[in-house]
């Protein structure tokens, strides 16, 4: 027997639930008021409250079940009753335990493991508004299928139950979890790894580049390793191109984000970048302002981004190679020495007459340090 107080909690529930599913579709307003959606989502609302409050015992033998036992249930129902009402599972739950959110109802509901779940758990709790973006559409399922791993999947869930913008871009954009992913693999800071805006910018470079995301995790965290650059210089510059060209030194175009070098280097000095943030230097240590020139050698292509002024710091210690574009180009400079390598930057005319140009050769002594004391970011072209 039902009792009157529990006659109107039913009368509101298949109200409110007429009214949420007659005036909105997804979280979205509707054109106009649907009939048929409200009488679904009232009768739904109905069918599930009565049996729960007319069969205490019913609801008391569902209250013994494991709540991991539970949710399989729950998950088997929205699998093969592709009519259930969207909503009603987390609703079931939530009936069957509608008490605060616990860690145990997270770790069950999400499939992660306890370590995150008590802050989640608390983030649930405190927000009807987060509760309402898991509840709508079954999202919760969804997100039980974020990642392989229910340590990187609860680390993810506590991102996102952080940060309410966050969670509805990912349930927008569920490919964000690749993004995310490569942030977090490559230790970014948190800043950035809850961060939409970021997390589009990775998500539309590696569509755009084709790299494979773990391979690109180690490029960008090569990038965070570079000495006296913010961690997110990478953001700032390589996903526009740096910007708009704003001048330019001999064949070496400056741009908003920095100077651009082009240098072919070996795998294993590729390694050492990504290690240090500091490029090795070789024997001559050759730079290219074009990138069809260094298309020509073997090895890890490489587009550089340099401050504002490092060329005109190189040309301080430059020599030339003596060949008359050096001046033209850079101003006049002495002769390189024989050993120059260790304390000069030399200046080079190289491609022939069918495509001259200079190229800045930075040594390994002096020239390195300018470069690297002066690298913004870099960027693996293939």
């Amino acid at each position: 027997m039902i009792s009157s107080s529990g006659w109107q909690g039913l009368i509101i529930s298949a109200s409110m639930s007429c009214a949420v599913d007659g005036f909105t579709q997804q979280g979205e307003l509707r054109d106009s008021f649907a009939l048929k959606n409200c009488l679904f989502g009232a009768g739904s609302a109905l069918v599930i409250g009565t049996v729960l409050q007319s069969a205490p015992k019913f609801k008391d033998k569902l209250k013994t079940f494991a709540k991991p036992v539970l949710v399989r249930g729950l998950l088997r129902m929205l699998t093969e009753m592709p009519s259930f009402p969207p909503g009603r599972a987390w609703d079931f739950y939530r009936l069957i335990h509608p008490d605060r959110i616990q860690t145990e109802d997270v770790t069950t509901l999400f499939d992660i493991t306890p370590e995150y779940a008590s802050n989640i758990a608390d983030n649930l709790h405190s927000s009807s508004a987060l509760q309402n973006l898991f509840r709508d559409g079954d999202w919760w399922a969804e997100v039980r299928k974020f990642t392989d791993n229910p340590d990187l999947r609860g680390k993810l869930l506590d991102d996102l139950t952080e940060n309410l913008n966050l969670a509805q871009a990912f349930k927008e954009r569920p490919e964000l979890v690749r993004a995310w992913e490569v942030v977090n693999r490559a230790e970014l800071p948190a800043e950035i790894r809850r961060s939409p805006v970021d997390l589009s910018t990775i998500d539309n470079y590696l569509n755009t580049t084709g790299k494979d995301p773990i391979e690109f995790s180690a490029e960008l965290a090569g990038n965070a390793k570079i000495p006296n650059v913010p961690p997110r210089s990478w953001f700032d510059i390589v996903p526009n191109g740096g910007g708009a060209a704003i001048g330019q030194q001999g064949d070496y175009v400056i741009r908003e984000g920095g100077e651009v070098f082009y240098r072919a280097i070996y795998p294993h000095n590729y390694i050492d970048l990504i290690a240090t943030g500091r490029l090795p230097g070789t024997r001559e240590t050759s730079t290219s302002p074009k990138i069809s020139f260094s298309q020509g050698y073997r090895g890890v292509l490489m587009k550089f981004y340099l401050r504002h002024g490092t060329i005109d710091q190189l040309k301080v210690i430059g020599r030339t190679d003596g060949h008359q574009d050096v001046a033209d180009q850079f101003g006049e400079m002495p002769l390189a020495p024989s050993g120059w390598i260790e304390e000069y930057v030399r200046f080079k005319r190289e491609g022939g007459n069918s495509s001259p140009q200079v190229n800045i050769q930075l040594g390994k002594g002096q020239g390195m340090d300018i470069f690297n004391d002066n690298l913004m970011t870099f960027e693996r072209i293939d």
